[in-house]
């Protein structure tokens, strides 16, 4: 059994992770189900997902796992029976069963076996909600019948697990093919024969690159549906009532977009149900709902994925916002900001408007902990909100962290590579266009009759700049900001395989990565957003 179980318990948790995930989502959806289609449907996934968790945890020994798993099958058979009405509280009992199942298989990962007496008070829950009537348990497991609850029967789909890390491995061996294929077509020079080879060599490779990329791939869905459970429990824990709708989640994005995104959207949620959202007392006289709104979000726009976080509740409060603005020194007395500085505000770190210290706020840990996570995404944060109606925070961020599609340009005596997805036009930068600028390094240009702020792209990072040099202005966008970046040379698209700064570069504004050329030379991946914060602003990203 030890050998069995060193051989199965990574397959083993990464399916019983998987399950109990989906317990807790059909127990979510049971909580809220008004119809006895809904109840059935929600059953069914239950059974099936409990019946699967404990097949799997006896056969490598884990009997505390399939105790309470066939105890919580005890539960979904009498809601099945119509035995017992499905209360809210009964859910909280199904939902201690669940958490007493994912603690055990937490000591199940860390190497131990559960024992039932350490969870004996859920398991005991579980057997008094089914009235008793739990069976010991089965010797085979549960019969065919279990299986079959629910809707018709689904087709199968062949699929292979693969690690994430070895995922990474092949995405980055594929972009240093990418790299070979470019210095072999530079070495190759104008020979017909082998640049129609190349050519389909070149094809199947782009074919080959997509495909990989789209293995990083998944749905945010199941990620965003997760806030469920908090959105339950904190709900409750501050006398209000919440509900979670969910829209766009079957856009996909890069797996290490959608963990690194986890956080954040858990973080804004929990401030929605803190500071956003009314009790039922005062949501009725404001002439509102009861049941307060939480609606996540997503989308795609061309190379990024847009996720906004709503809420109906009262929204930012101006006047909190700039009193503490004020008190920490972030506006000047007499000033009068607009609401977008305002609310830009809430941004900082260690800004926070909480009068007192709860278990989910006040303790100077405040929106900065999402914009600084999103920024690690190359992603930025806005907010939007009405006093009274309700706030929407929208997260931006590229779909994918391994490949972009950038254009090159040379800087000084450096090559750069800048996203695509910031890139508008090029330019040709005249000194009848770039009139009585006082300064070489930036200025303003006329674009069609309209001002564009330009800032030479060398002197934002440092670098000298060549002299004599050809002058060309790459028009960027990013966040509803634009400005013109001022290079020596456009070295036009080409594809980037982003590789990390090392510590050393790992505090540089206005980089973002690394990256490998045909030619084998390193460059710089540019932060647009922090580049126009200074060609617009002139002030720090």
């Amino acid at each position: 059994m030890d050998d069995d179980r060193q051989l199965f318990m990574p397959t083993f948790l990464v399916e019983s992770d998987e399950g109990l995930t989906e317990i807790e989502q059909a127990l979510l959806l049971l909580d809220r189900a008004r119809s006895e289609g809904e109840v059935d449907a929600a059953v069914g996934t239950l059974f099936r997902a409990a019946h699967t968790l404990k097949g799997n945890s006896e056969s490598l020994g884990f009997e505390a796992i399939g105790a309470c798993a066939h105890a919580l099958e005890g539960v979904l058979d009498v809601i099945r029976r119509r035995a017992v009405a499905v209360t809210p509280s009964l859910v909280t009992v199904l939902l201690g069963g669940h958490d007493a199942l994912r603690a055990m298989l937490a000591v199940a990962a860390e190497g131990g076996t559960p024992e039932v007496s350490a969870f004996e008070d859920a398991i005991q829950g579980l057997i008094e909600a089914a009235g008793g009537k739990v069976e010991a348990l089965p010797s085979g497991g549960a019969g065919a019948a279990d299986v079959r609850v629910g809707s018709g029967e689904t087709q199968p789909r062949r699929s292979l697990r693969v690690d994430l890390t070895t995922l990474d491995k092949v995405v980055t061996h594929t972009g240093e093919l990418s790299i070979a294929l470019a210095r072999l077509r530079a070495s190759l020079g104008p020979r017909a024969d082998a640049l129609d080879a190349l050519h389909e060599v070149d094809r199947l490779f782009g074919d080959l690159r997509d495909q990989m990329m789209r293995l990083r791939l998944v749905p945010i869905g199941p990620m965003l549906r997760q806030q469920l459970r908090p959105i339950r429990d904190l709900a409750a824990a501050h006398g209000k009532l919440a509900r979670l709708v969910v829209e766009g989640d079957d856009v996909e994005v890069d797996a290490a977009v959608r963990d690194g995104l986890r956080d954040p959207i858990t973080h804004m949620v929990r401030n929605a149900i803190d500071h956003a959202l009314e009790t039922p007392e005062a949501r009725t006289s404001a002439g509102k709902g009861s049941f307060g709104t939480i609606t996540l979000r997503a989308r795609r726009e061309a190379g990024w994925v847009v996720v906004e976080v709503c809420d109906d509740g009262a929204g930012f409060h101006r006047d909190r916002i700039l009193e503490r603005a004020l008190a920490v020194g972030l506006v000047k007395e007499g000033a009068t900001p607009s609401d977008d500085d305002l609310l830009r505000l809430v941004l900082e770190p260690g800004f926070s408007t909480a009068q007192a210290v709860t278990d989910l706020s006040g303790r100077g840990v405040g929106m900065d902990v999402v914009a600084r996570n999103v920024a690690a995404l190359k992603g930025s944060v806005s907010i939007r909100s009405t006093e009274g109606l309700g706030s929407i925070v929208t997260l931006r961020m590229p779909l994918t962290l391994a490949i972009i599609e950038g254009f090159a340009v040379d800087a000084g005596s450096e090559t750069y590579v800048i996203p695509m997805e910031s890139v508008r036009e090029c330019i040709g930068l005249g000194r009848r266009q770039r009139g009585d600028s006082p300064s070489p390094r930036k200025g303003v240009v006329n674009l069609r009759g309209e001002p564009l702020p330009f800032v030479q792209l060398s002197s934002v990072l440092g670098m000298a700049a060549s002299v004599g040099a050809s002058e060309n202005v790459v028009v960027v966008e990013h966040d509803g900001m634009r400005a013109g970046l001022l290079v020596d040379a456009l070295l036009g698209e080409t594809q980037a395989v982003v590789r990390p700064l090392g510590g050393g570069l790992g505090a540089v504004d206005g980089v973002a990565g690394a990256t490998i050329l045909g030619d084998g030379r390193v460059a710089l991946i540019l932060d647009v957003r922090a580049i126009l914060r200074e060609a617009v602003t002139g002030g720090p990203s």
